[in-house]
């Protein structure tokens, strides 16, 4: 029951996304349109008009403003075919589409793509295509928005346009998922996230990421609202790396934010556990944050979807009053607005609160409004799929057809070349062949007489030879004895330096340390102390391996020493100072070579952290915070009883990359396990793959 109310939070992010996604919202007082209309107003040239009305239409959203412009330079273009006015004939049909004129919209679509296609502009071609087939959707043409969408696909993958790749498949797993298609939205949002993946393309893989999120959820299953969940933070952690925050990121990224909400109070209600909802709030914060950070908390959809959250917060706390309220005052705000398009999720909802209230007219009559809503929704819903599988088989086969035929055409080809390669060979060999026994039956009738003082020559050199590799050999092994033994008595120096597993044990009792070299010296270290009632914990690593890491890694300890030495246990221990202390004491030739370093100091109840070029990570109440580094100034933290703080050096990230695992999943594995079990749980991890980094790794139990 949960699930009526959460979901109209994401339905409401969904909508934003669309409005993003259709340019929707109208800035008419915008000043780079308003200058080129001025200028458009002295133009003395028809070239001059013609650019700006190309101009006016690309950066207006005013439907209007665009295809008044838009028709003036078509008539100026007078017919020519070019891309700017197969352009032209595009923003017409964007502005058509706007003001609901879809059938006109199509015509100046298909102008637009044709001219694009005659001149060769496959990716302006394709693009247009897309959008056409949101007119067709509207017109609920639905077998010729499909066929429209998966003909444009087939260009994009012809032409290898990788942008416009992931464009339809971002489109088909929106239309697959707006008309309830989940398991086909899910395989299209991954064929998505995998193929931005591999082009490195961020912002298309966070679009993947999170339509997967969204179509994972399941109210019923707590899997899959945790599958969802990890899809929703891939999702946030790709937006992040990316750098795209236009309108249209933004409103995806509230949308994930909504899932992550959905999926934390869809747990909490199945395993009846209230400290997941402190999770949803947790996301609801950052949301509205978010949404204020971006400047779109004055939009309708925002301030109707601030409602919604309190009201799924307080249902899920079973203040079915509360919720009630601030579902009345979302419909309220609606209807004042004329947004009549989540009526349907309203009455839904409204039926189930005043249900939990025990007012069962008030429920039956929301329920009855509701199913007004939804019945011609469901016939509809049977035609679009049939019209969906229909064209995707057709186009399926035809996909299959010209891939056996040019399998078929590769494959007498390659027969041919196999076949004029063996005859080549063949006729190579021989000539060969004869003119090798030839020589041979030469050399044999010239050294007949000199043979066996030949073979007694050669005899004596092979002897002399394996001699002298006999003694090389024996060289080379006392060599490598006296190397070895070097590396080792050079790992007890190292380790001297650095703290020993028991003087951190003695500081911290559940401690765990795991350090494993990729050589018998480590560039990794690791290090511990106690000031006052103050305890120290560092750990870093060099940019090498063996003996110049060791090297590294020993003076920037001693550093690190003299520098906490010199400290008062009565001082304001900040590890950002000691850093930066340490930092000026390392020559230079440390300073290049230091991978990275995290340094903590715990004091009663808290911690306070920095780190250069290194995160850490804190584990508290289930889940993952990032200390990150390279932050000006210290971060600090509170810490209660069962808190896990966890370090490893920046090689130990770059081995559980390799892995296909990250740190963060890493440490979520670490905190499910007890102290005593996590050292055998991290051999585990090691022993499926070749190590080639060092690996250092130590978690502080609270």
């Amino acid at each position: 029951m949960l699930r009526s109310i959460v979901i109209l939070s994401i339905i409401l992010c969904l909508s934003m996304v669309a409005q993003a996604q259709d340019d929707g919202e109208e800035d008419f007082d915008d000043p780079v349109v308003d200058s080129l209309l001025r200028e458009y107003a002295v133009a003395t040239s028809d070239t001059t008009r013609v650019r700006l009305c190309w101009e006016i239409g690309d950066e207006s959203n005013n439907p209007d403003t665009v295809l008044k412009y838009a028709q003036i330079g078509v008539a100026l273009l007078d017919g020519r075919d070019s891309s700017l006015l197969a352009s032209l004939y595009g923003f017409q049909g964007w502005a058509y589409n706007c003001i609901e004129e879809y059938s006109t919209a199509i015509e100046y679509y298909k102008k637009a793509v044709v001219m694009f296609r005659s001149i060769d502009n496959m990716q302006n071609a394709i693009m247009h295509s897309v959008n056409m087939s949101r007119a067709y959707q509207n017109l609920n043409m639905y077998s010729e928005m499909w066929r429209t969408l998966y003909d444009a696909l087939g260009d994009a993958q012809q032409n290898e346009d990788t942008s416009n790749i992931c464009y339809c498949y971002y489109t088909i797993a929106e239309y697959y998922g707006d008309f309830g298609m989940k398991q086909q939205s899910i395989e299209m949002a991954d064929k998505l996230y995998q193929f931005a993946k591999r082009a490195h393309r961020y912002d298309d893989m966070s679009l993947g990421a999170s339509k997967m999120s969204s179509q994972l959820f399941d109210s019923t299953d707590v899997n899959a609202c945790r599958e969802a969940i990890k899809w929703g933070r891939i999702a946030l952690d790709c937006y992040e790396k990316s750098g795209d925050h236009s309108y249209f990121y933004a409103a995806e990224i509230c949308s994930v934010l909504g899932t992550l909400v959905l999926d934390w109070l869809a747990i909490a209600t199945i395993e009846g556990n209230d400290a997941y909802i402190d999770s949803a709030s947790h996301y609801i914060d950052v949301y509205e944050a978010y949404v204020i950070n971006m400047d779109m908390a004055e939009e309708v959809n925002y301030i109707i979807a601030t409602c919604v959250n309190e009201a799924m917060i307080k249902y899920a706390r079973h203040d079915y009053k509360g919720a009630e309220k601030k579902l009345y005052e979302a419909l309220k705000y609606a209807w004042g607005n004329e947004v009549h398009s989540y009526d349907k999720e309203f009455y839904e909802n409204l039926a189930e609160t005043n249900y939990k209230l025990a007012d069962y007219r008030n429920a039956l009559k929301y329920y009855e409004m509701y199913r007004k809503e939804v019945a011609p929704l469901r016939g509809s819903r049977v035609i679009v799929e049939a019209a969906a599988f229909e064209v995707r088989s057709v186009v399926e086969q035809e996909q299959a057809a010209a891939e056996y035929e040019k399998i078929k055409a590769e494959k007498e080809l390659e027969d041919r070349r196999r076949h004029f390669s063996r005859m080549l060979i063949v006729s190579a060999v021989g000539f060969v062949a004869l003119m090798t026994f030839i020589f041979i039956l030469w050399r044999m009738l010239q050294n007949i007489r000199k043979g066996n003082a030949v073979l007694v020559s050669h005899n004596e050199e092979i002897k002399a030879q394996n001699e002298e590799l006999n003694v090389e050999k024996a060289n080379f092994a006392a060599i490598n004895d006296k190397l070895r033994q070097g590396m080792r008595y050079a790992r007890r120096i190292q380790m001297a330096t650095v703290s020993s597993e028991e003087e951190i044990e003695e500081v911290f009792p559940d401690a765990l340390v795991y350090n494993r070299p990729c050589e018998i010296v480590s560039g990794d270290w690791y290090w511990t102390a106690r000031l006052g009632s103050k305890r120290i914990l560092a750990l870093g690593g060099s940019a090498k391996h063996g003996v110049p890491g060791a090297l590294v890694s020993m003076m920037t300890v001693n550093a690190l020493k003299d520098t906490v030495g010199q400290l008062s246990a009565m001082s304001v221990v900040s590890p950002t100072a000691i850093l930066r202390t340490v930092k000026r004491k390392l020559p230079e030739v440390a300073r290049n070579n230091a991978a990275g370093v995290s340094l903590c100091v715990f004091g009663r109840g808290s911690v306070r952290f920095a780190g250069v070029n290194q995160n850490a990570v804190l584990l508290k109440n289930g889940s993952s915070v990032i200390m990150h580094g390279d932050r000006p100034g210290d971060m600090f933290y509170t810490l209660t009883e069962g808190d896990v703080v966890v370090l490893y050096s920046a090689s130990t990230k770059r081995e559980l990359l390799d892995r296909d695992i990250s740190p963060e999943e890493f440490c979520d594995i670490l905190a499910q396990q007890s102290p005593a079990g996590r050292k055998g749980t991290i051999e585990e991890l090691m022993v499926q793959k070749e190590q080639s980094e060092d690996v250092t790794v130590v978690s502080i139990t609270i």
